[in-house]
């Protein structure tokens, strides 16, 4: 509410940055608070009765199905194996695309491994911008397990191939 009775055009320019600073920390905990709710209707772990779940979340969103269940993806990460960054997200430190980095790139991981990701990347997260965060995610978990990331890499470059469909004209 008090955010919304501030008028940016009574603002000088470093009155407006900040404002929009404030306006994105709400943002985070907004994120962070809706993310919450959908990891407790969806549950902890994936389950063939996930289907009618994430129907009824996309109905509910107006988003399709595949976006309805990477967005139960996101939020089981986050309440799962990426507390912290849960933490900070809702605190308003982290914005939306931060989060957003380090679920994808922690996807597939052990809750350990993201755990100790978190650990080293966390704390400097806050001051850094979505694409070096992303930088110093990629860079600790090759750090922390780098036979993991040469296997990944291995099943990638054997799943590749290239593929014509013809087309009408």
């Amino acid at each position: 509410a008090v955010l919304n009775g501030i008028d940016p055009k009574g603002l000088d320019q470093a009155g407006r940055l900040a404002l929009i600073s404030a306006w994105d920390r709400q943002n985070s905990w907004v994120a962070a608070r809706s993310q919450s709710v959908i990891a407790v209707a969806a549950g902890d772990e994936p389950a063939n009765s996930d289907d009618w779940i994430r129907d009824d979340i996309a109905f509910a969103l107006k988003l399709s199905g595949r976006a309805a269940q990477q967005r139960i993806h996101v939020a089981r990460m986050l309440s799962g194996s990426l507390p912290g960054t849960h933490r900070l997200l809702e605190s308003g430190q982290l914005s939306v695309r931060h989060a957003l980095a380090i679920v994808e790139l922690c996807a597939g991981v052990s809750d350990s491994l993201a755990a100790r990701v978190e650990e080293k990347v966390l704390p400097k997260a806050p001051d850094q911008s979505v694409s070096h965060f992303r930088r110093s995610v990629r860079r600790v978990r090759l750090a922390l397990a780098p036979a993991q990331e040469q296997d990944a890499h291995e099943r990638a470059r054997a799943e590749r191939d290239v593929r014509i469909v013809p087309e009408p004209n």
